[in-house]
């Protein structure tokens, strides 16, 4: 008689242990939900990174159907489905409603649905993975002059903002540090940060340069700014006229200068049609003397896109052992 009392008692304790434990498991998956959310803001965020700007399209697109595949929307529709279940179970906890929901039932789908999502979770991380590795092959071994080359992009539109002078100073600086021929130290720097007469040159250079090559600039005269792409500071490179290196001696200054920029936070892109400058009627306004050829500029600002690193051609290089 004895032990039939005890077993509606055990079987009873035996149910409220089971519940128990599956309201344990509905918190912890809420926790690791919650987790998730937080690490595919993270990836997302990783691949906004400059590292990755390097990455090919390929690899990252690995990524990014791998993330579409598990969105937020995905996460927070299973959380809150977890999160009733969890509000249900806790009820069940207090001795009330138990014949109403189906528990087991629906604790059942959840699991299943977890796992699934668990899975995909764990394919995501193991392509970041790989990812990164390819990024710390490329770029965390070498040193920050190397990861400055790989971070340079050509950007054409610049966000409102000026540059300090003091920045501009230094960047220029470290273009007549540029190796010349013979040390002639020929190449000077005019610079320009007038908006205004930006927008007024880079109008003319286009008239000019469409006329000489009879292509599409003549479209382009709608935009702010045709050649210079509102850039807050223009730079004109100039070398003395009929010097047999000046290409040479400009490319160094050129680069020197953009790769400086780029290590102070700012984007830049060199323009070659600002070459014909010299053919418009404001030209004289620079005050260039006359022994001097403009041949190239340089704009530069902060910039307001992020251009992805194409694709370099291959058998670029050849062993002449």
């Amino acid at each position: 008689m004895e032990m039939e009392l005890l077993k509606p008692a055990i079987k009873k304790n035996l149910l409220e242990e089971s519940i128990d434990h599956l309201h344990q498991q509905s918190l912890n998956w809420q926790n690791q939900i919650a987790f998730w959310k937080d690490e595919n803001r993270f990836f997302n965020d990783l691949l906004s990174n400059k590292l990755f700007h390097n990455v090919t399209p390929l690899d990252k697109k690995i990524i990014k159907d791998t993330l579409n595949n598990i969105s937020l929307n995905d996460l927070e529709k299973l959380q809150k489905e977890v999160t009733a279940h969890e509000k249900a179970l806790h009820t069940l906890l207090l001795n009330k409603n138990k014949n109403v929901y189906n528990y087991r039932h629906v604790h059942k789908e959840l699991d299943h649905k977890f796992n699934e999502l668990e899975k995909r979770i764990k394919d995501l991380k193991t392509a970041v993975f790989e990812l990164v590795k390819i990024v710390n092959a490329n770029f965390f071994d070498s040193n920050e002059t190397i990861h400055t080359i790989y971070e340079r992009r050509s950007v054409r539109k610049f966000k409102n903002y000026p540059i300090d002078k003091l920045h501009i100073q230094q960047i220029l600086r470290a273009g007549a540090m540029a190796p010349s021929a013979m040390n002639s130290q020929l190449c000077k720097f005019y610079v320009l940060t007038n908006s205004e007469k930006i927008k007024n040159y880079s109008e003319e250079i286009a008239k000019v340069a469409a006329n000489i090559h009879q292509f599409s600039l003549k479209d382009k005269l709608n935009n702010t700014d045709p050649i210079f792409h509102d850039a807050p500071v223009v730079i004109f490179i100039t070398s003395q006229k009929f010097n047999e290196w000046a290409a040479v001696d400009v490319g160094c200054c050129a680069q020197n200068i953009m790769l400086t920029a780029k290590s102070l936070g700012y984007d830049s892109c060199p323009i070659g049609l600002a070459k014909y400058i010299e053919n418009t009627t404001i030209y004289d306004q620079l005050n260039i003397p006359k022994e001097e050829k403009v041949e190239i500029a340089i704009v530069m600002g902060y910039g307001d896109e992020k251009p992805i690193a194409q694709e370099r051609k291959k058998n670029y290089i050849t062993y002449l052992n």
